[in-house]
């Protein structure tokens, strides 16, 4: 790494907030994603008490980083840090699956961070800016297979019986 990069920050207290915030962002925020649409793909047993109480904490976090970035352009300092990098990416995630256009409202300043660092030269060609869903994913419920008609005996049909 270039000596004068500000990737994990540029002093010591920049870079223990930039391991903060990443661990911040993989672990409160991406692991519960994670959980969220393993259920709702079929990965593991769907339970809707389950699936609330994971998003009701997705919710806690994200308005702790909606916050934070009312004040803030970055994560870390006045520049790009690897913990807008990773943000950026489990964020994206997020926007493409469970956090649809109306969820995705309540955080305007998470969407201006989001645009800001997926829009910057040095990123723009690895984190391609997510599409973003217009609804969250829910779960659906697999289809229950149809039985097959019992077929008749021959003899009814014919009026024999």
């Amino acid at each position: 790494m270039a000596p004068n990069t500000t990737l994990l920050g540029s002093s010591l207290q920049e870079a223990a907030l930039v391991d903060q915030w990443n661990s911040f962002f993989d672990s409160e925020i991406d692991e519960l994603i994670r959980h969220v649409r393993a259920m709702l793909r079929g990965g593991t047993p769907y339970n809707k008490a389950h699936d609330q109480f994971i998003r009701a904490r997705i919710v806690r976090h994200l308005e702790t980083v909606e916050n934070y970035l009312a004040k803030h352009t970055f994560l870390v300092g006045e520049r790009l840090s690897l913990a807008d990098i990773t943000a950026a990416s489990i964020l994206g995630g997020a926007y493409t699956s469970i956090l649809g256009k109306a969820e995705r409202a309540k955080y305007p300043h998470t969407i201006r961070y989001y645009e800001t660092v997926v829009n910057q030269p040095k990123v723009k060609d690895v984190l391609d800016g997510a599409q973003f869903v217009e609804t969250a994913m829910q779960y659906v419920p697999p289809q229950k297979e149809q039985k097959p008609k019992a077929e008749k005996p021959k003899a009814e049909e014919e009026g024999q019986g």
